[in-house]
C-alpha cells in the first residue's frame, strides 16, 4: 500500500482569471478538478487577460454544437462548485503555493512584478480558458491529439515544464472537452515534479498536424456517429498467430476464438501451468456491459481445448487479467479501475482458481497494470486516470521490491501524457540485447485503434525516457481493423481484434 498524493502543494493561486460568472464550462470543469486536490486562490488583485480568440460561428458549426450538447453534453454541463478564496493571503505566500497564470502574457507580467516564476498552460498556443476552442480545432482529424504545454517563467524567459498530448472523442466536442479540461491536475502535477529539474522532459513523437475540420464535416461525422451506434455495436474478438523463436515479428495468421454474438472477448493473455497452456481474456456480455475474466485450456498450436469458463467476477468491471509468474506461483492483477483498488489474485492449481490477496494501490483509478523485473527492481506501468479525465493517454511508474509492496511512485509521476503510446497493451520484455520493452495502445483516433511498441531509454527511480520501434510487427500490425493487446508465449501470439457486430443479430 502507499500514498501516492503526498507531497502535492497545499495553496494554488489563480491570476489574472477573469470573474468566475464569465468562465466557459471547459474552464470550470477543468477549475472543479484542481479544488480536489488544491486549495484555490482566486486572486483578484491582478487584471482579467483579454480575451483575443474568436470562435467559429457559422450557423451548421452552431447546429452541431446544439446536436452534440444534446447526446454528449451531460458530462459537459458543469456548475462551479469550487471553494475559491478571493483575498490573497497578505505578506510572503507558503513555500507550498504554485501560482498558475490565465495567460502567458498575463504571466510574464506578474512574474516580473512579483520577481518569481509562474505557472501557465497553453492548449495548441491558445490560454487556459479556450479548452474548448483548442479541441475544435482538433477535432475529427485521424490521429489528431491535443497539444497541452505547461510553461514556467520569471518575466525574462520561459521554460517548457511538460508538454502532454492529449486523448479525445472524435465523435464529440463536449466530450473532448471534458476529457481535456479534467486532465488539467495532471498536466500541472507533471510540471511540477520537473520544476526543479535543469531542463524538461522529453517531448513526445512528432504529431499529425492537418488543417481544422469544416462545420460539415463535424456535422455528418456526428450524424454517421449516431446511425452506427442506433444499429452496430463493437464486438472484440481474439486472433491466434504462430511464430519461430528466430523470428517473432514474422507470425503467420492461424485462426480466430469468437466470441458468441452476446459477448466480446478481448485482453487475451497467455500462461503455462503443469505444461498445459492456458488463454485468459476479459469477458463482456453486452447485456450487462461488466466486464468479467475467464479461461480456456489451449492446445500447444493455440486451438482451443475446453470451453470457455468465467474465473473471476467482482461487483465491479474486470479486464486486462495481466499475470505474472514468480517463484512458480503465478498472480493476477486485473484491471479494476472503476473500484479505485488495484488487486493482487493468487492461483491456484490452475487459472480456473484465484485468491484474493491484498490491493496493492488503493484510492487511485489504474487501469492496465503492467509488471516487469528488471535490473533486480519490480517495475509497474500503469495507465491513471484522475476522475472524469481519460485513462488513455497518462502513464504512471510504480516500483518495489517485492510483489505485495510497498508500491513507490515514480517521482516523474506522471511520466508521460500521449495518447498516442501511453496505455500498456500486454507484457513487457527484455531483448536479446538486454533492452526493455512495452506495448502500448495508440488511441489518438479511437480507443484501442492500434497498438505500437517502445524502447525504453532510461528507467530509475529519478528518470524515465522511450521511443518508439518503428519496424515493429507482422501483418496483424498493418490490419485496418483496430486492437490494443498483444502477447506471446511458446510460439503462440495472440491479439483482440475489434470487429463491428449488428445490434439484432441473434
Amino acid at each position: 500500500m502507499m500514498d501516492v498524493n503526498a507531497g502535492s502543494p497545499k495553496l494554488l493561486q489563480l491570476i489574472g482569471f477573469p470573474h468566475p460568472a464569465t468562465w466557459p464550462q471547459g474552464l470550470i470543469i477543468a477549475i472543479n478538478a484542481l479544488a480536489a486536490e488544491w486549495t484555490l486562490i482566486h486572486d483578484q488583485t491582478a487584471a482579467p487577460d483579454a480575451d483575443e480568440y474568436r470562435p467559429h460561428n457559422s450557423w451548421l458549426d452552431s447546429l452541431f454544437r446544439c446536436l452534440d450538447r444534446a447526446l454528449y453534453g451531460r458530462a459537459d454541463s458543469a456548475t462551479l462548485t469550487a471553494k475559491l478564496e478571493s483575498v490573497p493571503p497578505a505578506g510572503p505566500l507558503d513555500t507550498a503555493t504554485t501560482l498558475l497564470a490565465y495567460t502567458a502574457t498575463g504571466a510574464k507580467q506578474q512574474a516580473l512584478l512579483r520577481k518569481q516564476a509562474i505557472l501557465y498552460i497553453e492548449y495548441e498556443g491558445l490560454a487556459l480558458g479556450h479548452i474548448n476552442d483548442a479541441a475544435r480545432d482538433r477535432l475529427a482529424i485521424p490521429g489528431a491529439t491535443l497539444a497541452a504545454k505547461v510553461w514556467s517563467t520569471d518575466g525574462y524567459n520561459a521554460q517548457l515544464l511538460f508538454h502532454g498530448e492529449l486523448d479525445m472523442d472524435h465523435r464529440s466536442l463536449c466530450k473532448s472537452t471534458t476529457l481535456i479540461a479534467a486532465k488539467v491536475p495532471a498536466l500541472l502535477r507533471g510540471a511540477l515534479a520537473r520544476q526543479a529539474l535543469p531542463t524538461a522532459a522529453g517531448l513526445p513523437q512528432p504529431r499529425a498536424t492537418q488543417a481544422p475540420r469544416s462545420a460539415t464535416h463535424l456535422f455528418l461525422r456526428l450524424l454517421r456517429a449516431i446511425i452506427k451506434k442506433l444499429l452496430w455495436r463493437d464486438q472484440w474478438r481474439l486472433e491466434i498467430f504462430t511464430h519461430t523463436e528466430d523470428s517473432p515479428t514474422q507470425a503467420r495468421f492461424s485462426h480466430v476464438i469468437a466470441p458468441p454474438a452476446s459477448d466480446f472477448w478481448a485482453d487475451p493473455f497467455l500462461v503455462k501451468i503443469k505444461n498445459r497452456l492456458w488463454l485468459v481474456f476479459e469477458a463482456l456480455p453486452f447485456s450487462t456491459g461488466k466486464g468479467n475474466i475467464s479461461a480456456m485450456e489451449l492446445t500447444p498450436d493455440g486451438q482451443p481445448k475446453s470451453a470457455p469458463q468465467i474465473v473471476l467476477d467482482e461487483p465491479w468491471h474486470l479486464s486486462y487479467p495481466f499475470l505474472f509468474t514468480e517463484n512458480e506461483q503465478t498472480y493476477m492483477i486485473p484491471d479494476a479501475s472503476m473500484s479505485r483498488q488495484l488487486y493482487l489474485y493468487r492461483c491456484g492449481d490452475d487459472p480456473l482458481n484465484w485468491e484474493k490477496l491484498a490491493p496493492l494501490i488503493s484510492d487511485q483509478s489504474l487501469a492496465d497494470a503492467t509488471l516487469i523485473r528488471y535490473q533486480n527492481k519490480l517495475w509497474m506501468f500503469a495507465s491513471h486516470g484522475d476522475r472524469g479525465a481519460s485513462m488513455d493517454d497518462t502513464l504512471h511508474i510504480y516500483m518495489a521490491d517485492q510483489l505485495t509492496g510497498p508500491w513507490k511512485a515514480h517521482s516523474l509521476n506522471p511520466v508521460k501524457i500521449d495518447a498516442r503510446s501511453s496505455r500498456p497493451a500486454g507484457n513487457m520484455w527484455i531483448s536479446k540485447d538486454g533492452n526493455l520493452h512495452r506495448v502500448a495502445q495508440d488511441c489518438s483516433t479511437v480507443y484501442g485503434g492500434a497498438t505500437v511498441c517502445t524502447r525504453i531509454v532510461k528507467l530509475s527511480e529519478t528518470e524515465f525516457e522511450e521511443e518508439i520501434v518503428q519496424a515493429w510487427g507482422s501483418e496483424y500490425n498493418t490490419a485496418s481493423t483496430p486492437w490494443h493487446t498483444f502477447n506471446q508465449l511458446d510460439g503462440i501470439q495472440v491479439i483482440d481484434r475489434l470487429q463491428i457486430s449488428s445490434r439484432y443479430r441473434s
